[in-house]
């Protein structure tokens, strides 16, 4: 008991855990690849949607301006029979401009456009010979525009301008990127939880071989280490133990050579 006790007292205190501060910036390095792959699922689920309206709108621009094909000059008149020929394009809204920029016709109710100098700045780009795509996604809402020149074989006669304002794409995108964050947020919070169940639990035996060395180096050759598991910590125990093994035998042998030696001394020549 007098040996147990003053091994104890003898022990010297254990160094700091470090193990949290390695399962903690594991942790923050799996954030931050979580973090940016949720930027990038988002970002390319975006793109995708915004690729596909455009692939939409502008085959509804191009079958607009096909069937202006035969007219050379636009007008109010003609560009409303063609527009009622064509019927509906599940747009949010229509507009047809001549080459100087005047809108002929207007799709949206209540619109007081026609006739007036549209300023859009997709109008205008069309008009000078370019076809126009332009798409965000904001407060939920999808918004996409699209504008195309109309010819009549090389000579510009005026503008197709598609616009549509889609609440269930932008739900979709919304959808899309509350979930790849939600599955981000449960993957992390999974990671925390095994990060920090794995340091303590290496901590904990990463402990106990400490204590067993200082008991060791007190003189205690007969303790053992427990460690459970065929990981390198438990083979480390085991070759712990075969040493204090070897330790222990020595220490028995010189102990015997001393007796030996002591009994040899004390006898009479």
């Amino acid at each position: 008991m007098a040996t147990i006790s003053k091994i104890k007292k003898a022990a010297l205190p254990l160094p700091r855990n470090s193990q949290l501060k390695y399962a903690l910036f594991y942790v923050l390095i799996t954030a931050v690849v979580l973090m940016l792959l949720n930027i990038y699922a988002a970002a390319t689920t975006r793109e995708l949607i915004f690729q596909s309206k455009q692939v939409s709108l502008e085959d509804k621009a191009e079958m607009t301006t096909s069937a202006f094909s035969g007219i050379d000059i636009l007008n109010r008149a003609n560009v409303t029979s063609v527009m009622r020929q064509i019927g509906n394009l599940n747009a949010t809204r229509v507009m047809v401009t001549d080459q100087a920029g005047y809108v002929l016709y207007d799709s949206l109710e209540g619109s007081r456009q026609v006739g007036k100098l549209a300023l859009l700045p997709e109008i205008v780009q069309a008009l000078g010979g370019d076809d126009v795509f332009y798409c965000r996604y904001a407060g939920g809402v999808l918004e996409s525009r699209e504008a195309m020149p109309i010819m009549y074989y090389n000579l510009l006669i005026g503008s197709v301008y598609l616009m549509e304002y889609d609440t269930s794409g932008g739900g979709l995108i919304d959808s899309l990127q509350q979930n790849i964050l939600t599955i981000s947020v449960a993957l992390e919070l999974i990671v925390v939880f095994f990060s920090c169940g794995f340091a303590r639990a290496f901590s904990r035996r990463m402990r106990q071989i400490l204590e067993s060395v200082h008991v060791i180096r007190e003189g205690d050759y007969s303790h053992k280490i427990r460690l459970r598991g065929r990981d390198e910590l438990a083979l480390l125990g085991e070759e712990f133990n075969d040493l204090t093994d070897r330790l222990q035998e020595s220490e028995s042998r010189r102990r015997q050579f001393v007796a030996d030696a002591s009994h040899e001394l004390k006898t009479p020549l």
